[in-house]
């Protein structure tokens, strides 16, 4: 019964040593006997010898021989093949625990970020029926919603804007019935419109003008 065990190292280590053992090949046949080269050739050709006879069938006598004669490339061919594909079946092996590693530690992580997110009472754990990595990234706030409460946190820790015309006049001299109109000490104010100065221009202006206040002289 033939084996369905793969042959191990040293078994094909005796295949080897056998074979280059025997005598130089290629081998080639006349139909019964072996002889040395790739073509028969009558009293040319060197016997390597007889073999081949008595099966009671000319066609299987032939079949025999030149399974003989070409095993002698045959079984060299084999064993590179082999060793060929066992070579490459340690590096898959090898480059498959390298990415099942590398699995196991992106599933560390996401665990990781997951419940840094939310706890397990919130998101759960892993499951056929349920994933808390997904629960926990539609836990996260939107993008959108983060970029807005940016800007109004820059906002919220911008310094505040004295509210000044650039007509020099404050917001609260532009009477809120004609919004285009503005009084000043007494004085109607000819701009169109408020409009609001410059940050900087508006702290400059206040900057000046509590500066020409704190130098007034006392009454």
């Amino acid at each position: 019964m033939t084996s369905t065990n793969p042959p191990t190292d040293q078994q094909l280590n005796d295949i080897e040593a056998r074979a280059t053992a025997a005598t130089d090949g290629p081998w080639c046949t006349d139909s019964w006997e072996i002889y040395q080269g790739t073509e028969y050739e009558p009293g040319l050709s060197l016997w390597t010898g007889e073999t081949c006879r008595g099966t009671g069938s000319l066609e299987q006598d032939r079949a025999d021989a030149a399974f003989v004669a070409h095993a002698r490339t045959d079984v060299p061919a084999l064993l590179a093949e082999v060793r060929r594909l066992r070579a490459e079946l340690a590096r898959e092996e090898r480059l498959h625990g390298e990415t099942i590693d590398d699995r196991d530690q992106a599933q560390e992580i996401a665990d990781k970020l997951a419940y840094a997110v939310a706890p397990i009472e919130v998101i759960g754990e892993h499951s056929s029926m349920n994933c808390p990595w997904t629960n926990a990234y539609e836990l996260i706030t939107p993008a959108a919603d983060v970029d807005k409460l940016r800007a109004e946190l820059a906002a919220a820790r911008k310094p505040h804007t004295p509210r000044i015309c650039e007509c020099g006049h404050t917001v609260h001299t532009h009477t809120a019935p004609a919004p285009h109109s503005c009084f000043a000490y007494g004085q109607t104010c000819q701009c169109p419109a408020y409009r609001q100065m410059s940050h900087e221009d508006a702290l400059a202006h206040q900057k000046r003008k509590q500066a020409e206040y704190a130098a007034r002289p006392s009454a």
